[in-house]
């Protein structure tokens, strides 16, 4: 149960309070997640905004229809939000109802990834570890914990041979 809104309904039915207008629009809807395009508009506060000029940003949200440790439907999900952010300049912010369950599976899936692209060595405790000293709800079984070493496997043996060299 959610404790308050923050999204649209629908495409035609926006979300609106006294700060903020977001409006929505479905630009992708495949079997594990749905591609969802926000506007969200912020309106201005009189005595506190410096212009009275709208303040649009536009997001991208991946709605996850299911919660499947699959390592297949975690790396798609993985790259379809990389693909989000070119030049890795944006951010990614990982939510769930839960509060750190599947979001901290992701955000700690998401941090081997870069690093092993990266450095191409890591090591999983470690990077785990340091998460959990911050908010030590996420990788709470020991089906996740495989389930990040499955993702990275995959993920190393779809790399090419010119990525390896």
């Amino acid at each position: 149960q959610s404790i308050g809104e923050f999204l649209p309904r629908s495409e035609s039915e926006p979300f609106e309070n006294d700060r903020f207008l977001v409006e929505s629009r479905v630009l992708q809807e495949q079997a594990s997640f749905t591609s969802v395009a926000l506007n969200v508009h912020q309106k201005p506060v009189q005595g506190l905004d410096q212009s009275d000029a709208p303040k649009i940003k536009t997001l991208t949200l991946l709605v996850c229809k299911n919660t499947d440790l699959d390592p297949k439907s975690v790396l798609d999900l993985q790259e379809k939000m990389k693909s989000f952010r070119p030049g890795g300049k944006s951010r990614v912010l990982y939510t769930c109802r839960t509060g750190a369950d599947q979001s901290g599976l992701m955000c700690v899936q998401s941090i081997l990834l870069d690093r092993m692209e990266a450095d191409q060595r890591l090591t999983v405790p470690l990077v785990v570890g340091s998460v959990k000293a911050i908010r030590p709800q996420i990788i709470p079984t020991l089906e996740q914990y495989e389930c990040l070493y499955r993702v990275l496997r995959l993920s190393h043996e779809d790399q090419n041979i010119y990525t390896n060299l």
